[in-house]
């Protein structure tokens, strides 16, 4: 290493760092700043966010004309590239954000099935070099070992060219894991409701773990992902996991105090002309996605995480092995509760029985039970009418069928293509040159998923 060389100042830097490491009042009297800054700046930073969301959206009509890429390998390549973020112990930022350079790289050209992995791991390279420390990303001769040699090293760097070429160099984009940040923060700061805010402050740390837990796992399926943007799947996820850890907070006022933060004139004060910003997430979304089936499917998802997220949270001896099976377990407990409430018979007020008549003084007792088997109109109607017609049950449509490339069909882990890995150069492929696909609007599609058999 030479002296005065860009890599010397890198290990002065480094050691500085690790010696303040070192020093805890240092760092309690750096991380009081920063949560002191950044409530000062909750709403700028809200507005901020969902400015360069609005900007950085996937088009799922453009990625479902792809002649090659099909969306059932697409959990296929994100579970190898979690993996690949674990084992280089990445931040939780890359994984999200490496997603949506995908997505919107696949939204603008044409991608081959054998560049699949190759447009895979160059993302995670470009994230990688965004966010992470410096000695944390990896080399060329580090990818190439990771895909088995089956690309050459200047593929990756060809590939990153017509990767930042095609997004106009617009790599930032909002992840679900910032709004979770800026939501708790905003609802702990928040000192007109301190009841609630205390009840949030004591479980920040599990509601922080499950509600990112919860939003990896809506990168794996399709429809939920791409029918919501991150602002919403990190409400939703914050709200998922208050439900299920049953924090005492009335999810309706939650979300009106987050839909009323774009109304404020704080928030109103940095918004430009011409922008419009609407509710994060409409209480009529809510009552829509938050039904039967939907619960059905989270117990699934939770209770049956890829196998990049089994080793992440669930591994012997890992950092999160031993809270995370506590959370996931109180939440499919609580889920399955919800579906089917245990029944229970009511006491009633009655008098001793006596020569057919009731007399005597009043005492709680069980009624008898009823020589009849047909006790419930109900009894022998369809569990989804059962539901249904329950009070306090969720007002909402049910999640119709996955839609996929031929009717009746149904996309899952089972009918995804193995990835081929080739070694030939990329081709200029756009959509504006293909004669064979043609653009068009965005389906609107209910909240299905795409669920493992």
């Amino acid at each position: 290493m030479f002296p005065g060389s860009p890599d010397a100042f890198h290990q002065v830097r480094m050691l500085q760092s690790s010696v303040k490491a070192s020093n805890f009042k240092l760092q309690s009297m750096e991380f009081k700043c920063h949560s002191n800054n950044v409530c000062e700046y909750q709403l700028e930073m809200l507005h901020h966010l969902l400015t360069i969301e609005s900007k950085t959206l996937p088009n799922l009509s453009l990625i479902e004309q792809q002649p090659e890429i099909k969306l059932g390998m697409r959990p296929l390549l994100l579970d190898f590239l979690m993996e690949v973020i674990t084992i280089l112990n990445l931040s939780r930022s890359t994984f999200p954000l490496t997603v949506n350079l995908i997505d919107r790289y696949c939204s603008t050209r044409i991608v081959k099935k054998q560049h699949y992995q190759l447009l895979g791991l160059t993302s995670l390279w470009i994230s990688c070099k965004n966010l992470d420390s410096k000695f944390k990303v990896p080399t060329l001769n580090d990818l190439r070992k990771i895909c088995v040699d089956s690309y050459y090293k200047e593929l990756f760097v060809e590939m990153e060219k017509h990767i930042l070429k095609s997004l106009e160099w617009v790599i930032n984009s909002p992840t679900f894991d910032a709004f979770i940040d800026l939501y708790l923060n905003l609802l702990i700061s928040n000192s007109s409701n301190l009841d609630v805010s205390n009840s949030i402050k004591k479980s920040s740390h599990k509601l922080k773990l499950f509600s990112n837990y919860i939003g990896e796992l809506f990168q794996f399926y399709p429809n939920i992902y791409y029918d919501y943007t991150s602002s919403q799947i990190a409400l939703i996820a914050i709200l998922i996991s208050i439900l299920t850890l049953k924090i005492p907070v009335d999810l309706i006022s939650l979300l009106k105090f987050y839909n009323g933060l774009v109304k404020t004139d704080i928030f109103q004060s940095n918004v430009n002309d011409g922008e419009e910003f609407e509710e994060i997430l409409s209480i009529d979304s809510f009552h829509s996605l938050f039904n039967k089936n939907f619960f059905k499917n989270m117990i699934k998802i939770i209770d049956n995480p890829p196998s990049s997220l089994k080793i992440k949270y669930f591994a012997e001896n890992g950092k999160y092995s031993v809270l995370m099976k506590q959370l996931v377990s109180q939440a499919t407990n609580t889920l399955t509760l919800m579906l089917e409430p245990t029944p229970s018979t009511p006491k009633v007020s009655i008098k001793h029985y006596n020569q057919g008549n009731f007399a005597g003084d009043n005492s709680m007792a069980i009624p008898l039970t009823p020589v009849s088997n047909s006790t419930s109109p109900n009894r022998f109607s369809p569990p989804d009418q059962i539901f249904d017609s329950a009070k306090n049950s969720f007002i909402g449509t049910l999640t119709p069928d996955s839609q996929s490339t031929s009717p009746g069909e149904k996309r899952s882990y089972d009918c995804i293509d193995e990835l081929e890995i080739g070694t030939s150069s990329i081709a200029n492929y756009t959509i504006e040159v293909h004669d064979t696909i043609k653009r068009s609007k965005s389906i609107n599609r209910g909240p299905t998923f795409y669920l493992p058999h």
